[in-house]
């Protein structure tokens, strides 16, 4: 044990003794990495096979949303080194370095592979869960990348991680500030499986709206009749006005989260000479950003949400709605529910792009169908969206609040 002692500045007031430095080596019975060549014994089931992209960028809790399995030979020792156990703890030691997972108790049958060190610590001495907390504070997740021992190429070896210094309390300590942080963590996750149920209802609500499987009544209780279907020409029209010399914020598109100023996105305004032939939008007004996504194959739409007139770029195809009537919100969240992905599919040829953007011919675009109801019956279908796209941003509100005071503690807590 090195010599080396310290305090933190918050802690629980029946521990008075100074935290003792360490290496991981010292206070674990293992520390390894996985093997190469899994790919061999990639299976549809088996044994969970932990992989770089399970382990969280915050937090400790793994991500498993994405699995692999992986179904190993009856005969032979492969996997016996890297086999995971209930409170080991993972340590990504390429590319991303330093992301931190801790393996849960029900975890089954489960292996990792090289680009990832498991740490198993002596658990009769030593807290897993006061330990992965340390490791995925800020202060230590800089320290192991300052660790790089690649140079350009981000890398870990198994002699640094061993090596890796930590700062550890009593026991005690170690298990009340585990449980504290803990307690945190437990409603961190219900918050975000809280704003997760929400976005499935809005997924399932908007689908069934815009299918008229679900309808508003009238005021009076009677039907709307059967919607309208109209080309996107015959309900906007083009936005043709260009910046010119007015001094105008330039904004673009960001794919799942609309718009975006481009200092904000760049760092910088990227217009340059262009500037003047950007299009300017009203608040209001939609632009289709022809540029595909994950999350948007065949582009993406967004109303001008931010209040103020903005300089766009003029690759995309902006629009107007003819008449105040027509709802804003409602076309906003059509557009959101890839109502237009079958009609664009049509249009774009196979692998056909222009200038890294999806080729869409702007008077094809305009021909595109849309339902059109009763204004009254968009505003209601609108304002019932709106609903949700608030209760979950309030959600998403108490867990970044909640994630900021966490991070708060951790650089109070641990030294």
């Amino acid at each position: 044990m090195s010599a080396a002692t310290s305090t933190p500045m918050l802690r629980f007031p029946s521990f008075k003794e100074d935290w003792a430095e360490n290496t991981l080596e010292a206070i674990s019975e293992k520390v390894t990495s996985g093997s190469r060549d899994w790919a061999q014994y990639y299976s549809e089931q088996g044994a969970l096979f932990v992989r770089m992209t399970n382990l969280p960028k915050t937090g400790i809790d793994l991500l498993l949303n994405d699995l692999k399995f992986v179904d190993l030979p009856k005969s032979g020792s492969e996997g016996e080194r890297t086999a995971l156990k209930p409170n080991d703890i993972l340590i990504s030691i390429t590319a991303e370095l330093g992301k931190i997972g801790l393996i849960p108790e029900d975890i089954g049958e489960a292996y990792i592979n090289q680009h990832t060190a498991l740490v198993r610590p002596r658990s009769d001495t030593v807290s897993p869960h006061f330990v992965a907390q340390y490791l995925a504070a800020f202060k230590s997740n800089k320290r192991l990348n300052r660790l790089n021992d690649s140079g350009a190429k981000s890398g870990l070896n198994l002699s640094t991680v061993k090596g890796f210094r930590i700062k550890l309390p009593s026991l005690a300590e170690q298990m009340k500030i585990a449980d504290f942080l803990g307690a945190v963590d437990r409603k961190l996750a219900a918050l975000r499986e809280k704003e997760a149920a929400l976005t499935r209802f809005k997924r399932g609500l908007m689908q069934a709206l815009f299918s008229q499987t679900l309808r508003f009544k009238r005021d009076d209780g009677s039907s709307y009749p059967d919607w309208e279907e109209k080309r996107l020409g015959d309900v906007f029209e083009e936005v043709t006005e260009k910046v010119g010399d007015s001094d105008l914020p330039t904004y673009s598109i960001s794919a799942g989260k609309g718009w975006v100023s481009q200092k904000e996105k760049f760092g910088k305004d990227i217009s340059g000479d262009q500037n003047e032939r950007y299009t300017a939008l009203g608040v209001g007004e939609f632009s289709y950003n022809k540029g595909n996504s994950k999350s948007y194959k065949y582009g993406c739409i967004y109303p001008n949400d931010t209040n103020e007139v903005i300089a766009v770029p003029n690759v995309f195809i902006s629009f107007r709605r003819i008449t105040e009537e027509t709802s804003i919100g409602f076309y906003a969240k059509l557009f959101e529910s890839h109502h237009l992905d079958r009609g664009l599919r049509r249009l774009i040829s196979s692998g056909a792009r222009m200038d890294g953007l999806l080729n869409v011919n702007k008077g094809q675009f305009f021909k595109l169908k849309v339902p059109a109801p009763l204004p009254e019956e968009q505003q209601k279908i609108s304002n019932a969206l709106s609903a949700m796209d608030a209760k979950i941003a309030a959600v998403s509100n108490q867990i970044t609040k909640l994630d900021a005071f966490k991070k708060g503690l951790l650089q109070q807590m641990f030294v």
